[in-house]
């Protein structure tokens, strides 16, 4: 992978060895596939080394939307497993609706957090006593409860929202 200047616009373009071919194969992003363009961007982003544009300090936190996204769901351990090495440098928080992400048996209870919401209130917490027991048990992985509709957060967790008001991000009478 190499930058490139293309016209005004500053692109990446892939190279790739093929056996018995002269000359490596050249892409331009524009040219690759929205999971492979969508896996380099967040392997970029846990594994970036302290620069010195950033001022020799790596970041303490990154927080990814659905990685696994348009990814082959068999990707989704390999995926995993950079999530994990890059967390030995900073702290990682991943938001997914994926059963494949989580069906690793070797991800600790503690370090899932599940979501509800109950009449129109989001609620987040530790995952419910029954899910943990589970999961510690070894009974089912993390991705069949969730395909079973079973990985709830703890009420004793779970704090009370008091003030909960649905702000209007795109309320144009301000305007």
């Amino acid at each position: 992978m190499e930058s490139y200047a293309l016209a005004s616009q500053e692109t990446i373009r892939f190279r790739q060895a093929v056996k018995g071919q002269a000359h490596d194969w050249r892409f331009f992003a524009s040219s690759m596939s929205d999971g492979t363009l969508r896996a380099f961007g967040i392997l970029l982003a846990i594994f970036q080394a302290a620069s010195e544009q950033a001022g020799g300090r790596s970041p303490l936190l990154i927080g990814l939307e659905e990685p696994e996204m348009a990814l082959h769901p068999a990707a989704a351990s390999v995926l995993l497993s950079a999530l994990r090495k890059g967390a030995e440098n900073c702290q990682i928080i991943v938001t997914s609706h994926s059963p494949e992400l989580l069906d690793n048996p070797d991800i600790e209870p503690d370090s899932i957090m599940a979501v509800d919401n109950p009449g129109g209130l989001t609620r987040i917490g530790n995952i419910d006593s029954a899910g943990r027991d589970m999961l510690r048990r070894k009974l089912f992985t993390a991705g069949e409860l969730l395909r079973q509709n079973q990985l709830a957060p703890d009420p004793e967790s779970v704090t009370d929202v008091t003030d909960a008001r649905q702000y209007d991000l795109f309320d144009i009478r301000g305007a």
